[in-house]
């Protein structure tokens, strides 16, 4: 290898298999003779799990668990996200792109003899432990290693039926009793190492540690107030963006006489001495994790909301364009789990929109150029408002147009049909009298704009402005917009965009630009969202990028009282109603009654 440390190069998996009695937890072989060979304890392997594709686009790091032979290793990991789920579907024989061995493992001071090593896992942080025996005895010290095991549950312990033949003692505790100690693995600790004598009976042990953070906080702060955090080494997990120190995402807080410095757990670590390790000061928790368990049973949480006097019985609804006028999906899916049904936007004449191609689907989204394409006021009114008045759901209607008196013109004629529930003005359109400069991007336009619609429709009809991200400082004019009569703001529209195509040498879209919507857009949605919610006191209404109920849970912790559904509807167009489920799971297993108590809350922790 000459003189390499780290290999990075496809390897096989030769085993991929769910251990027999565990929740989603695999064991994965891997085959790479010199990783197996010299990793530490400790160190860790990156795997591009989805090769070639964006979901997940980062390589994921996993503890190294076990030397299998002389030319494999092995991975322990339980299913927790898409990563893991798309890793536990790996077929064995497939090859991954490894990266390994890396960061820094336990040191085991293997010179000094005799010694009792004690470890403390908790669930699936036996993984870089499970080793360390087999390690110390290859290199033959006779020392005395002793296991303590802590999980919530028995099928949490993984190999616990099989696991005292690697070690002199083990030890097992489970929150709930089911297997060993009932209680949590540090309070077993300290009474069989004589509790208050804790200090004289460890002064002859080495501890190595890795588990959840709150059990390795907890058991940090019991070695510092016992004085031997210096002989306690805690592997700790944080994310990774490379894994090898560059990105410098994974960093912790580490003491200096000074204060602190932050230190890469890639590549400083992930393992450290306890003594240099500084805990963060722990939150109180809106809701025990008890509080809440009990609450799955009591609560029946409520998921309607008010949008000016607009009430909805759920906050969940679609994005404009996305679901035509209504009639399209109405032979397809049940509507009685949205909030309120959103029509395609509608000018005063009809539009025929742009030529094709119209849409091009990209890597992480799409990006269309439909041109507003719609049916005109007067037919509009004549033959969709007849089956949206027969809707169960509040219609919201939206419009645009294309000078600040189409809009006020418009805005009054459907202020007076009958049966619309809210507007909803799509103010990213261009503004032909000032050359086509976004309506959306200059504060004097919009504060115009706004307060002409506002005087046409009066106070009875809410006004929703939909906002362009395309601005300097977008909390600026969601102000404007509710100084000049707004309701409620709704954002985030579509972000410009293009797609070439390398064969043709031309754009995919016919108008050579568009709009891009859908996963990539929802980072940069949610951040918005945030801003515009600390910015104004009227509701904001999230979008971009939803396609399952965690995401539609993000909007609501970063500010939003609903949220609406663009791109993914496309996808699965029952999508709204599962949001809805799933959401409504969420608030009960949590504790939470209403879906209030969740509305920008991340903006209070």
């Amino acid at each position: 290898m000459h003189g390499k440390k780290i290999v990075s190069e496809k390897c096989e998996i030769t085993v991929n298999r769910k251990i027999k009695d565990t929740e989603g937890t695999y064991i994965l072989r891997i085959k790479n003779g010199f990783i197996a060979s010299n990793f530490k304890p400790g160190q860790f392997v990156m795997l591009k799990i989805n090769e070639g594709g964006l979901n997940p686009l980062l390589s994921r790091p996993f503890s190294i668990f076990n030397r299998f032979g002389d030319s494999e290793f092995e991975v322990l990991y339980r299913v927790f996200g898409k990563g893991t789920g798309i890793l536990s579907e790996t077929a064995e024989g497939s090859f991954l792109e490894v990266t390994g061995p890396l960061g820094n493992g336990f040191e085991l001071n293997l010179n000094a003899v005799h010694r009792v090593r004690i470890l403390i896992a908790g669930g699936i942080g036996i993984a870089p432990l499970y080793s360390l025996p087999e390690y110390i005895n290859n290199n033959s010290v006779q020392d005395k290693t002793i296991l303590y095991y802590g999980a919530r549950k028995a099928e949490e312990l993984y190999f616990r039926h099989s696991i005292h033949s690697r070690f002199d003692e083990v030890y097992f505790a489970t929150d709930d009793g089911s297997f060993g100690y009932k209680g949590n693995i540090i309070d077993m600790l300290y009474e069989n190492t004589g509790g208050g004598g804790f200090k004289d009976t460890a002064k002859d042990a080495d501890f190595y540690a890795c588990g959840p953070k709150p059990m390795l906080n907890a058991l940090i702060s019991r070695f510092s107030e016992s004085g031997i955090s210096g002989r306690l080494q805690a592997s700790l997990e944080e994310s990774f963006g490379c894994g090898i120190g560059v990105c410098l995402g994974c960093v912790i807080k580490a003491k200096t006489d000074t204060g602190f410095e932050y230190k890469r757990v890639c590549k400083d670590g992930p393992v450290f001495y306890a003594d240099e390790i500084l805990i963060p000061e722990e939150k109180p928790e809106a809701v025990k994790k008890e509080d809440a368990k009990s609450a799955v049973k009591k609560i029946e949480p409520d998921l309607s909301v008010k949008l000016g006097n607009l009430s909805l019985d759920y906050p969940v609804m679609p994005a404009s364009g996305t679901f035509g006028y209504g009639e399209e999906f109405f032979e397809i899916i049940d509507y009685d789990y949205f909030g309120a049904l959103v029509t395609k936007g509608i000018s005063l004449k009809p539009s025929k929109g742009n030529e094709m191609p119209r849409i091009c689907e990209t890597s992480c989204g799409m990006i269309n150029s439909i041109g507003l394409q719609n049916v005109g006021f007067e037919k509009f009114r004549d033959e969709k408002m007849p089956f949206l008045r027969n809707f169960k759901k509040p219609v919201i209607v939206n419009f645009f147009g294309s000078s600040i008196e189409e809009y006020a013109e418009l805005a009054e004629k459907l202020a007076n049909i009958g049966g619309i529930g809210a507007l909803e003005a799509n103010i990213s359109c261009p503004n032909i009298k000032e050359g086509g400069r976004s309506f959306g991007s200059d504060p004097e336009v919009v504060y115009e704009l706004v307060s002409s619609v506002k005087e046409k429709i009066g106070g009875g009809l809410p006004l929703i402005v939909k906002l362009t991200p395309m601005v300097s400082d977008i909390s600026l004019i969601a102000e404007v917009c509710e100084k000049a009569g707004a309701d409620i703001i709704s954002l985030i529209n579509t972000i410009p965009a293009a797609a070439i195509d390398i064969k043709t040498k031309k754009f995919k879209l016919n108008r050579g630009y568009g709009g891009l919507s859908g996963a990539a857009v929802k980072p940069v949605a949610l951040k918005l969202v945030g801003d515009v919610y600390n910015a104004v006191r009227i509701p904001v209404i999230g979008m971009g990028g939803i396609s399952s109920w965690e995401d539609a849970a993000e909007f609501f912790l970063a500010g939003a009282t609903a949220v609406a559904v663009g791109t993914y509807a496309f996808v699965n167009p029952k999508i709204i109603t599962e949001i809805t489920a799933g959401l409504k799971n969420y608030l009960a297993e949590n504790g939470f009654d209403s879906i209030y108590r969740i509305i920008g809350s991340v903006h209070n922790n």
